[in-house]
């Protein structure tokens, strides 16, 4: 039997018309359980469409009008996870607050900018400078051991530097 077979999609609706609002509650559950494995809070907008079909189709009850079809259901779905989105995009990233450390897992960035002595001399355009307890291997002009360099750059794991200017005495 061919996977995408009628068979195999009728059978599919089925179940959607048997569960009834619960599909659309699973489905939430879903897609909030994909929010833990997704940074961003992308999925939880979703999830609350999915939610809130699932009152739609369970209101047919105390409301006193026949159960929407799975069509319906669906034709409701598609614009309350279009808004949901639309919302996501116009309040879910204002929520988010500028880190303190900006450079937290990218240390080599948080440098760019810093001066720094030459440990050993930049000879071919390599060389290294001690930073803290760690020697980092740089790229940049040939320059003395102990002269001062000023990080510009990052290429991979190694720092671009170039010549810092001399302090005035």
């Amino acid at each position: 039997m061919d996977f995408f077979s009628y068979g195999w999609v009728n059978e599919g609706l089925a179940l959607l018309v048997m569960l009834g609002p619960y599909a659309w509650y699973i489905a939430g559950a879903v897609l909030l359980l994909f929010e833990l494995h997704v940074p961003g809070a992308s999925f939880a907008w979703l999830a609350i469409a999915a939610f809130l079909t699932g009152i739609y189709t369970s209101a047919h009850s105390f409301l006193g009008y026949p159960p929407p079809s799975w069509q319906t259901q669906c034709l409701v779905f598609t614009p309350l996870a279009f808004v949901a989105v639309l919302l996501w995009r116009r309040f879910g990233r204002r929520i988010e607050k500028p880190s303190d450390r900006p450079f937290l897992n990218q240390r080599l960035h948080g440098m760019i900018g810093q001066v720094f002595v030459a440990r050993d001399p930049i000879i071919n355009g390599a060389g290294t400078i001690k930073v803290g307890d760690t020697t980092w291997p740089v790229q940049g002009p040939d320059i003395a051991a102990g002269r001062r360099v000023v990080v510009t750059g990052v290429n991979g794991p190694t720092l671009v530097v170039q010549p810092a200017p001399e302090p005035l005495a």
